[in-house]
């Protein structure tokens, strides 16, 4: 794993200003750097100020995977204010910068800085990682000058993926960090790590020359299976996918803002955390929404008005064809008092239900309208997924956010 000493922890050990201690061991010192356990006189503080600045323009170019400047800054720290801590984070850098460009000097310059760091009296909470590291790397070394003579060509495949293994063509894989010893032509290089997608690299082998490798390979995808009413609208991180029922969808590890909607309904949005090669399945039931219940009470009422008005409209042209037949009578008998009270009974009772008619009629297409346009525009969108912004200002920094409600 890649580490480089916190910051603090180095500002520290600089204020401390004690003095590298003479009784480490001494393993030959490289021609840029004093030997780890060089006796140093007590820094200065210029000495100390300079080497915190360098540290820290190490540490930048170190996380930004620039690991010969990182060494050149950590050396020139370390031959400053000859400090454990530094020790260790120039030991990482040599020891990167030899699985990019496979210089055997900063292997063998990291593998002295290891020992001598577990030396050192003070060398604080890095021994484990100091021991493991040594365990990889002298066997390494021990290949790397036993052939260095050799008119082979070398290539160095590293990564950072736990576990991984790469192998030559359809050869045996090897833990990684490998090194292969090969005659000079083109390779295909195969790198595997459980939970990732397989990588394949061409590439050569020249004689009497290093080729890094250095690989990040992809993870594996998981699966997100999301179960919703058919016709429902179905959308991943912004992405509309299509209608329910829908396939299961892979997809990269990591967060994932599942939104699904469908007309009349509330929109269900949920985040899901998907891991490398994991299968999920999401129930997405979508309630109904307020307007389209709103919707169904007013057409509901409408269709109930439309037959009221039908009702009165046929009781309107009974009362009609009645006092139609009593003035067709009246052409050939004369009326009594009766048939004319009657007559006029039945007209009056036919412009009632008449005018219950039209105004029950009139009701239900207002209200019908009215429950229509709630349900062709029961549309609810899901809200746009909240933005957070980091922010600085005189008193720290802090984080805002921003929500649509």
């Amino acid at each position: 794993m890649m580490r480089v000493v916190p910051l603090a922890l180095v500002i520290a050990s600089f204020a401390n200003a004690q003095p590298a201690p003479a009784t480490a061991p001494a393993p030959p010192a490289s021609a840029d750097a004093p030997a780890p356990d060089a006796p140093a006189a007590e820094p200065s503080p210029a000495d100390i100020e300079r080497a915190r600045a360098l540290y820290q323009a190490g540490s930048a170019a170190y996380q930004s995977k620039q690991y010969a400047v990182a060494v050149e800054a950590f050396e020139e720290a370390f031959r400053l204010a000859p400090r454990s801590s530094v020790m260790y984070s120039l030991a990482q850098a040599h020891r990167l910068k030899y699985y990019l460009d496979g210089d055997i000097a900063s292997l063998r310059r990291s593998v002295e800085l290891y020992r001598a760091y577990l030396g050192a009296p003070e060398s604080g909470s890095r021994l484990d990682d100091a021991e493991q590291h040594l365990k990889d790397m002298v066997p390494q070394l021990q290949d790397a000058e036993a052939t260095a003579a050799d008119p082979r060509g070398r290539i160095i495949v590293s990564a950072e993926e736990p576990d991984a293994t790469a192998r030559v063509g359809d050869g045996e894989p090897h833990a990684i960090p490998a090194t292969f010893q090969l005659d000079p032509g083109r390779y295909a290089i195969t790198i595997t790590a459980p939970g990732y997608l397989p990588q394949t690299v061409d590439t050569s082998a020249v004689t009497g020359s290093v080729t890094p490798l250095n690989i990040t390979l992809t993870p594996q995808p998981g699966e997100l299976t999301v179960r919703a009413p058919e016709g429902a609208r179905v959308a991943i991180d912004g992405r509309t996918l299509g209608l329910a029922p829908l396939p299961p969808v892979s997809l990269a590890p990591g967060t994932h803002r599942v939104v699904v909607t469908d007309r009349g309904r509330v929109p269900f949005v949920q985040t899901v955390q998907l891991e490398r090669t994991q299968a999920v399945a999401l129930e997405a039931p979508l309630e109904i929404t307020e307007q389209r219940v709103a919707a169904w009470i007013m057409i509901g009422g409408a269709a109930a008005l439309a037959v009221g008005a039908g009702v009165a409209a046929g009781f309107a042209l009974d009362a009609q064809s009645d006092a139609e037949e009593i003035s067709d009578r009246f052409g050939r008998d004369p009326l009594t008092v009766d048939d004319a009270d009657r007559f006029q009974d039945l007209v009056d009772t036919r412009d009632d239900r008449a005018t219950l008619a039209i105004g029950l009629g009139a009701g239900a297409v207002v209200l019908g309208t009215a429950g229509a346009l709630l349900w062709v525009f029961d549309n609810e969108e899901a809200p746009p997924a909240p933005i957070i912004t980091p922010t600085v200002g005189p008193t720290g920094a802090a984080v805002t956010g921003r929500w649509r409600f």
